[in-house]
């Protein structure tokens, strides 16, 4: 769109009364009398006071539409992967593994160690590591697998260099069911405090490492929720 008149509407100056030329873009028909909003090869002749900042306007239109529809999408993005991550939460509550404790917790084992967390003591063993000695492993953050009695049992691994480490929890409900849960923790160079906070997605990648068709079941139910 192009005015051919000079106008002072830039500066916030008050328009003036001038005929304007105008190309648009969206019909075919010549409209005399009224701003056009977008006709394609077509020369608009306008009898009223218009400034350049109104025709700025009118242009810009499109892009806000743009902006507002991108900014309606995320924010859809957003609730429905909220609600997807809830639904997972509740699936992995629900869950528990139709396998002994004790496998389980191998399995536990070697997912911490593929994604770069070092397990500490005798665990180290189950992972094929050097076992370490127990004074070596006094002078760790972390601690190897411990009996917490009442068939639960916890480890935490030694913090990566960004001072992140995990806690892994396991109770036996009976001989041959189980649930294994993940914790991540947030340690701070400059405050004693710590971050807790449940990792349901590690959780998920050991249900896919030992129940693939369970994994398989969770997954289409979180779905389901996040549409």
């Amino acid at each position: 769109m192009r005015c051919n008149a000079s106008c002072g509407a830039w500066q916030g100056h008050a328009a003036t009364p001038v005929r304007c030329s105008v190309i648009a873009a969206s019909t075919q028909s010549t409209v005399r009398g009224s701003r056009s909003h977008g006709v394609v090869g077509t020369r608009v002749e306008c009898g009223r006071s218009l400034t350049c900042l109104e025709i700025h306007l009118t242009r810009s239109r499109p892009a806000w539409l743009a902006v507002t529809v991108l900014s309606l999408s995320l924010g859809c993005a957003v609730v429905a992967r909220f609600r997807r991550d809830a639904s997972l939460r509740d699936e992995l509550d629900a869950h528990l593994f139709a396998r002994p404790l004790d496998a389980v917790w191998q399995e536990a084992l070697k997912l911490l160690t593929e994604r770069d967390y070092e397990v500490l003591g005798r665990d180290r063993a189950v992972v094929g590591l050097k076992e370490q000695t127990s004074l070596e492993s006094f002078f760790q953050k972390g601690f190897e697998t411990r009996d917490l009695g009442n068939g639960k049992r916890a480890l935490e691994t030694n913090p990566d260099k960004r001072m992140r480490r995990y806690r892994v929890e396991g109770t036996a409900i009976d001989a041959d069911d189980c649930r294994v849960t993940f914790h991540l923790v947030q340690a701070y160079s400059q405050d004693i405090s710590e971050d807790v906070d449940r990792d349901i997605f590690m959780e998920f990648a050991l249900v896919e490492r030992v129940e693939p068709e369970a994994a398989k079941h969770i997954e289409t139910a979180a779905e389901k929720s996040a549409r």
